[in-house]
């Protein structure tokens, strides 16, 4: 049996392909890099409650996050605050979906919190590349 964290891994992977399937008519391509230059990454950690304290950070690339805002939104430029916005509500979704899958009733969300510092050299377990660019995600 898969412990309870690597489960809740596939279950965020699984929200994430679906998500940019329905809102972006994008899929989701593993890459085999994993290093990743953060430098030009809009970060948020959004805190849950699943299982114990968790936090899920999503980390997409500015250029993905304002191509997501234009579908979403149908905004041609935005700063940091709105692209920070666009990510967090994205990270909302992915988790509800993640947690919509799990057994436990006592499950929270929390508002996500844009990461303003992120850390340039990351090695990250998966990266993915879609028609939007690429990210990642952390859980914690």
């Amino acid at each position: 049996m898969k412990p309870f964290d690597s489960i809740f891994e596939s279950s965020i992977e699984d929200s994430l392909r679906k998500i940019f399937r329905i809102f972006f008519d994008s899929r989701l391509y593993t890459r085999t890099d994993i290093s990743v230059d953060t430098s030009d990454y809009i970060a948020v950690n959004l805190p849950m409650d699943c299982g114990g304290r968790k936090v899920v950070s999503l980390y997409v690339e500015r250029v993905a996050a304002l191509k997501a805002a234009r579908k979403l939104a149908d905004v041609e430029q935005g700063g940091d605050d709105m692209l920070y916005d666009v990510v967090g509500e994205m990270a909302n979704i992915v988790a509800g979906n993640a947690l919509s899958q799990q057994e436990d009733e006592n499950a929270k969300i929390y508002s996500p919190v844009p990461l303003k510092k992120i850390d340039t050299g990351m090695t990250a377990k998966r990266v993915y590349s879609t028609s939007l660019g690429s990210l990642f995600f952390t859980v914690s």
